[in-house]
């Protein structure tokens, strides 16, 4: 059951990936050829620190089945001790959405400012992919973004087994849906 210090825990897990996202985009905004060769492992850490948090971003959407854990249910399937834990939920798990929105684009223009403005378009879908890897590894195998310190191997063999073991049509779908994320993302370019 997720409560207080949970909910309070993972929007500090989303502060962190958000945080590390503002450093890189005030400290890193230029060519990579510009850069010392400190500054480049600096990037290269802090954006892989990025990237391992950037998953507690989209688990938010994924709490939201915590409702449940708090209620106790009718004959018509209605909550019935806690009514006002679907709205709080709810909150909670929508302010994933413009966070996540945010740092992907966020991302992929930094990435198309230090690399290659080709990366602008790329980088929406590889950043999807690698957070629903991570969401799924989250989920599934109960690991964390620092276990990446402790079980490093352990982490690298997980995600290779979910990426080998998907199934075609799982491939196709998510395919399908990346594609319908990056059509959506430019959409929004224009409002």
């Amino acid at each position: 059951m997720l409560g207080i210090f949970g909910v309070i825990w993972n929007l500090l897990l989303v502060l962190i990936a958000f945080g590390l996202l503002q450093v890189l985009w005030k400290h890193f905004r230029q060519p990579w050829s510009q850069f010392s060769w400190q500054k480049q492992l600096g990037f290269v850490f802090i954006f892989i620190a990025f990237v391992l948090f950037l998953p507690n971003i989209a688990y938010l959407f994924t709490d939201a089945r915590h409702i449940a854990d708090y209620c106790e249910f009718d004959f018509l399937h209605r909550c019935t001790n806690h009514p006002w834990m679907n709205l709080g939920y709810f909150v909670y798990g929508a302010l994933g959405i413009p966070f996540f929105l945010i740092c992907t684009r966020r991302a992929s223009q930094l990435l198309s400012i230090v690399f290659d403005a080709r990366l602008r378009h790329v980088m929406p879908i590889v950043l999807l992919f690698l957070t629903a890897l991570g969401v799924r590894i989250g989920l599934i195998e109960r690991y964390n973004s620092w276990n990446i310190i402790n079980d490093p191997l352990g982490i690298v063999i997980t995600c290779w087994q979910h990426v080998v073991g998907l199934d075609p049509a799982l491939y196709s779908f998510f395919g399908l849906l990346a594609l319908l994320y990056y059509w959506s993302w430019f959409w929004l370019d224009r409002y």
